[in-house]
């Protein structure tokens, strides 16, 4: 055991990641000293937007990045083509596939459009196939640590294709864990092979998009106390290896780290907390009886809601309602007059229910705004940051970006969204809702203005698990209504929503919003009716 300090010794296991902290345009890097997943990691971190190609003898990959998410991803590798997928997954024989592509050539239209419209498959299906074989195309990309890779910060033409979001850190995940090769996780990791990592709490939210398997999860869950790659084997009953190489994911992707960092995060969070939230008022006496906590009143909920939803999209500035010249003294003033307002104690003798999670999400996120803005050096690289988002934001803008079915040159069902929406009604009536969901989120993708693919796609997420589902269905309705405010199916599954969710104010108001829209819904009609 070394006596290196741990955040030495730390920092020292990712250097080679200031290699990406700007775009590394127009020149080879070598995979063997450079692993493709470390570029995929600092291209997200960065919300990077270009081409990266990956090149090896004849072999050849292009992968486009979009805001540091992956869009499109193509390869000369025939088993990396999507008729072999097809094949591969039993979806079309190799008879209808010849054939197919035969009528494609000799009508000069593209295989997917010729295959719909002759009913070899459905355009949902398709839609499904074309993720799958994308995601499988990037992951692919993991297995080597042979060849050269190329960052560029041009994207080509896009016209004719359509682009396929995917989120990097699942990506991430699924790619050092199954698919990297694991000398290059050896080498890289071997510095800090030997101390004990843990979670952050912070993190825990961020891991519910990476689709955590049983083994991932067991280890996220073991890994809340802290564990070394040896200890984290024994206990989360699985191999050195795939213990290796699930600790250096959550490493690598920001979600766990060595359990002192860790610690020191925690114990810097709580003394700042504790240095500018106001003393609570002295208990009150004993009671004979024993107090039951208030109903949370209608005002109270909304506030709760809006400063929940308010405080996911806006900066640490915003947060904290400061200017980003702010002095020190006016951001701690104002941290503490926003804890005053939405500290957890404020609530004390009121009965949240579910909106307790939103109430310590809210002051978490204020404090984390203090930390930053509050530190000197945090502050300045927090400000780069934005500037960097903001500059990128105001480029795209003046270039016209077209929607995904304009883009796309099957002009076909595949790309009319109401087609996954009908889909997803489907499994919805089958009681299939995490499938719905699937269906849903297609809609979305194929087009982001439709405000019923958010309606049906919040609807899918609660009836999911309606315990947890509600704050993000809340957070799709408010996206619904962002692009059509007076939607009448956005406005009535959000008065669904809240009377599942037996908040029967909330349900009225959007009920009557839809009829308001639509005053000949009669669905919207008869549960004014029942729950007036």
């Amino acid at each position: 055991m070394t006596n290196t300090p741990v955040d030495e010794r730390y920092a020292g296991c990712w250097e080679k990641s200031a290699v990406l902290a700007e775009p590394i345009s127009g020149r080879d890097l070598d995979l063997a000293g450079f692993a493709f997943h470390r570029v995929v990691a600092q291209l997200f971190l960065h919300r990077a937007t270009g081409s990266l190609t990956l090149h090896h003898s004849q072999f050849e990959k292009l992968v486009v990045f979009r805001d540091g998410y992956p869009v499109l991803a193509e390869s000369n590798l025939a088993d990396e083509s999507l008729e072999r997928f097809l094949v591969k997954r039993e979806l079309l024989d190799e008879p209808t596939l010849y054939a197919a592509l035969s009528e494609a050539v000799a009508q000069k239209r593209p295989l997917a459009e010729i295959l719909v419209a002759g009913g070899q498959i459905e355009p949902s299906v398709l839609f499904s196939a074309l993720r799958r074989n994308f995601g499988l195309c990037i992951l692919n990309a993991f297995r080597t640590d042979v060849g050269k890779l190329r960052f560029d910060a041009s994207t080509p033409d896009l016209e004719n294709r359509l682009e396929l979001k995917m989120q990097p850190s699942a990506l991430l995940l699924r790619g050092i864990c199954g698919f990297s090769p694991l000398n290059g996780i050896q080498a890289e990791f071997q510095e800090a092979i030997d101390l004990p990592f843990r979670i952050r709490p912070q993190a825990l939210e961020d891991m519910k998009e990476l689709q955590l398997n049983t083994v991932d999860r067991r280890a996220a869950d073991v890994l809340s106390d802290p564990h070394t790659v040896s200890s984290l084997a024994q206990t989360a009953k699985i191999s050195d290896e795939m213990a290796l190489r699930l600790l250096y994911s959550f490493a690598l992707l920001g979600l766990a780290g060595p359990a002192a960092l860790v610690e020191k995060e925690q114990r810097s969070q709580q003394e700042a907390a504790r240095a500018t939230v106001p003393e609570p008022a002295p208990a009150a006496p004993p009671s004979d009886t024993l107090l039951e906590k208030k109903p949370l009143v209608e005002a109270m909920a909304k506030a709760i809601d809006h400063a929940y939803l308010v405080v996911k999209g806006q900066t640490y500035f915003q947060v904290l309602g400061v200017e980003e010249n702010a002095s020190p003294e006016e951001v701690k003033r104002a941290f503490i007059e926003r804890c005053h307002h939405l500290s957890p104690m404020r609530f004390a003798d009121y009965e949240l229910g579910e909106r307790i999670e939103q109430v310590e999400e809210i002051f978490v996120t204020l404090a984390r705004a203090y930390a930053f803005l509050s530190h000197p050096g945090l502050r300045k690289e927090y400000q780069k940051r934005l500037a960097a988002k903001e500059n990128k934001q105001a480029q795209q803008a003046k270039q016209p970006k077209a929607t995904a079915g304009a883009a796309f040159a099957i002009k076909t069902e595949l790309l009319k969204s109401d087609t996954h929406i009908a889909k997803g009604l489907e499994m919805i009536k089958q009681k299939r809702y995490s499938e719905a969901a699937k269906y849903f989120s297609f809609a979305v993708d194929v087009d982001a203005t439709n405000p019923k693919a958010y309606a049906h796609l919040a609807m899918a997420y609660f009836l999911t698990d309606p315990a947890t589902g509600l704050a993000t269905a809340i957070q799709f309705i408010q996206k619904g209504l962002a692009i059509n405010p007076q939607s009448a199916v956005v406005n009535f599954n959000l008065g669904r929503i809240y009377e599942m969710a037996r908040d029967k104010p909330q349900a009225l108001a959007a009920y009557r919003q839809c009829l308001q829209a639509d005053p000949q819904h009669k669905s919207a009609r008869a549960a004014v009716l029942r729950l007036q």
